[in-house]
């Protein structure tokens, strides 16, 4: 297995919103769905409509201030670009509901 989603940092049955649908996101997609650990709210990435093209359910992230959940798991593991989606996402939902950190294969 490649990357490990986060279990030990989130509580179980939490409402999450996993944004980035890239290799880390779609690898944490499947641990949630089949741990059924925590509740996918929704899967968010800037790219939607190509994940969309490729039969993910992903959807736009301007779309996450209507959303209801505890926690957004940012799915990146460059850092560059994902210090870049924080700042984004720390201007439209609180940033103690954003977690990130070094995803390491």
């Amino acid at each position: 297995m490649g990357f490990i989603f986060p279990f030990e940092e989130i509580d179980k049955g939490k409402r999450i919103v996993l944004y980035g649908a890239g290799r880390v996101g779609q690898e944490f997609f499947t641990q949630i769905d089949t741990s059924g650990y925590c509740m996918l709210v929704a899967w968010v990435d800037k790219d939607f409509e190509f994940y969309q093209s490729k039969g993910l359910n992903v959807i736009d992230p301007k779309d996450i201030k209507k959303l209801d959940f505890d926690l957004l798991i940012v799915a990146i593991s460059n850092k560059d670009i994902a210090s870049a989606v924080i700042l984004n996402l720390e201007k439209i939902i609180n940033k103690n509901k954003i977690l990130w950190k070094q995803y390491l294969e």
